[in-house]
């Protein structure tokens, strides 16, 4: 049987044509693990395989900033932080609905701390609230400093004036805890509480004691390890927020529905845009007013 000569020509041809096929095949396995996060306007997740391995490679820092304080992150902290970092990293479904809905909120309410002198960071607060509350306190201390909390206003819920109504009560709070993280530790777990354990541990800092097992303080670093950025973990935040055009209430609503649907808007809509509205009226003093936040209307609206 004659066999043909051997081409180094076509021998080169195949090998470079085998060398393009590995190639095309790597990029789009790339296209698929790590989409490209170029514009930051869309929402997408890398696969799961990328997911884990993104997060189980991440290595805590040594230290970290949080409202002026450095958190030394020693062996037993690094533990416990990092515990809670790969549970709130690996739970999806939050960390896609918080990108989605809130991360452009995040960082608007950033802007607005900084104009009024107050820490930026409190904002991760916010990721460790299910109901998504800045002043996950109760009722009592919400109102001590100056927040509504009755049937038909919860102000807990409203960002700026629950994390100003924070700031206030760290101020208050500076003398006895002048550390940031001090003050909020003691609004989780009490003034007494966290008295008795200074007194029990003189050169411990607010993040290195637990409390029943547990420091709440933990939960808040993770929350800023991943939501300072998520796109490393692959979240794709929702940086266009919807437009919303804001409506002064000075006056009582004794129908909420009724009045909303009269703007073109249902009690739902209200309350969604909303969610420190409770109930179907809203009442209206002339030291007390609102701003509605809701959708712009369009023609065909």
């Amino acid at each position: 049987m004659k066999t043909k000569p051997f081409s180094f020509g076509r021998f080169l041809f195949w090998q470079l044509w085998f060398l393009l096929l590995i190639a095309g095949g790597y990029l789009v396995y790339r296209r698929m693990a790590d989409p490209p996060e170029k514009g930051g306007t869309s929402f997408s997740l890398r696969r799961n395989a990328s997911l884990f391995s993104r997060v189980q490679r991440y290595r805590l820092p040594d230290e970290l900033i949080f409202c002026g304080d450095t958190v030394l992150f020693s062996p037993h902290i690094q533990h416990q932080v990092q515990e809670l970092f790969w549970k709130r990293a690996l739970n999806q479904v939050d960390m896609m609905v918080f990108c989605r809905d809130h991360y452009s909120s995040l960082e608007e309410l950033k802007q607005q701390l900084n104009e009024l002198n107050i820490c930026e960071d409190l904002v991760y607060l916010l990721f460790q609230n299910p109901r998504i509350s800045f002043f996950p306190w109760g009722d009592r201390i919400a109102r001590a400093y100056g927040l509504r909390v009755d049937e038909e206003v919860d102000e807990r819920y409203h960002g700026l004036k629950s994390l100003s109504a924070l700031a206030r009560g760290l101020r208050d709070r500076h003398d006895k805890f002048p550390s940031a993280l001090l003050g909020i530790l003691s609004f989780y777990v009490g003034e007494d509480a966290l008295d008795e354990m200074l007194r029990e541990q003189k050169d411990s800092a607010p993040w290195e004691p637990s409390f029943s097992g547990f420091n709440p303080l933990w939960d808040l670093l993770a929350s800023k390890l991943i939501l300072s950025r998520p796109q490393r973990f692959g979240y794709r935040p929702q940086l266009k927020k919807q437009v919303l055009e804001e409506l002064p209430v000075s006056e009582s609503i004794p129908d909420l529905g009724s009045w909303g649907r009269r703007q073109g808007y249902s009690l739902e809509e209200i309350r969604f845009y909303n969610p420190w509205i409770r109930g179907r009226q809203l009442r209206c003093s002339p030291s007390c007013s609102y701003v509605l936040s809701l959708p712009e209307k369009t023609a065909k609206d």
